[in-house]
């Protein structure tokens, strides 16, 4: 039987919009659907390099599954997910300056009520894996006293499972209108928090694997994606102005 997960954070905010404002969002989203498209598949191709080393990756899937599995015959840990998920919000209002008043979280949902909040504060949550960053952060710091030239079993384990919990339940938490994504509306939201994971999805990649990824050619393959993206667009959009007119 699935549960409603009710989320939510401060309704106190300077951050105000008027009508006109909150009209642009979508076109905001529809003009950064080509930068997603080409940073999608600018990581899809960058990702794809690494097909032979599945010797080395195949903990990071078993890692997935096991978490797939869990969740499959177990209660979905919403408990869990909802204190990571508040403590997101938490920490992503102290880095942008603003007061933390209360935090509550129960399996249910929670709340965290804060002194202000902006667009990174509202998505933070949906975007920053924290418990696959907490583990990556962890193997970080052992490698810097310890030899490893790649990642070891419960290392690549705990991220593949973590990052499985993150998609999982993130999926979920957005499937019930969660009152984050009111800020700038849905549609713009969904896009940036996309991009959002795969920016960190990306980095945690580099962190992890830093001899097979090279952030200066992905920028350069990202950079001509974009305009071959932008390009595509302008023809759609010309094609489309010839029908309409």
């Amino acid at each position: 039987m699935s549960r409603r997960l009710n989320l939510r954070k401060s309704k106190r905010s300077s951050f105000r919009f008027t009508n006109a404002l909150q009209w642009t969002y979508p076109i905001v989203g529809l003009l950064l659907l080509p930068l997603l498209g080409a940073f999608g598949l600018s990581t899809w191709r960058a990702l794809g390099s690494f097909a032979g080393k599945l010797t080395t990756l195949w903990p990071i899937g078993a890692g997935a599954a096991a978490y797939a599995l869990f969740q499959a015959f177990f209660r979905k840990p919403l408990g869990l997910y909802v204190f990571g998920h508040e403590l997101t919000h938490a920490l992503a209002a102290f880095l942008s300056g603003y007061k933390v008043k209360s935090f509550s979280v129960r399996a249910s949902g929670g709340e965290v009520v804060l002194s202000d909040t902006n667009v990174f504060v509202a998505l933070a949550p949906y975007c920053f894996p924290l418990y696959t960053i907490l583990v990556v952060s962890v193997f970080l710091v052992a490698r810097h006293y310890s030899v490893f030239s790649v990642p070891p079993f419960w290392c690549a384990f705990t991220v593949g499972f973590t990052f499985a919990f993150h998609v999982a339940l993130t999926a979920h938490a957005l499937r019930q209108a969660q009152p984050d994504l009111r800020l700038v509306g849905s549609f713009l939201s969904l896009v940036l928090i996309l991009f959002g994971n795969g920016i960190v999805l990306l980095l945690m990649t580099k962190a992890l694997f830093p001899q097979w990824i090279s952030l200066k050619q992905f920028a350069a393959a990202f950079a001509a994606n974009v305009l071959f993206a932008f390009d595509k667009s302008a023809d759609a959009a010309m094609k489309l102005f010839q029908i309409l007119k």
